[in-house]
């Protein structure tokens, strides 16, 4: 029985043929079949050009908004986030 490594994100997972590899953010999940891996498309979450400043350095914070649950944009990911959750874990 021949073991596959895949590298992601600077992680060597071994697998064994017919077995998964655990899927991370950003990477296309693996199906037991070869000829026909399931893609999933993450959903994008909007940048904007918000800056905060520390110490007098300004730093870039696009994402900014996802820091409160309440912000419309915040529910919209989260809710595409979490359909997509739902059809992985349902498949």
């Amino acid at each position: 029985m021949r073991a596959n490594l895949i590298v992601t994100v600077g992680v060597v997972l071994a697998t064994l043929p017919g077995l998964t590899a655990p899927a991370f953010a950003g990477d296309l999940p693996l199906s037991a079949s070869a000829t026909s891996p399931v893609v999933y498309r993450y959903p994008a979450a909007p940048r904007t050009a918000y800056v905060d400043t520390y110490f007098g350095t300004n730093v870039a914070d696009p994402y900014h908004y996802l820091e409160n649950p309440t912000d419309p944009r915040t529910k919209r990911w989260v809710a595409a986030e979490a359909s997509l959750a739902r059809r992985y874990l349902d498949s």
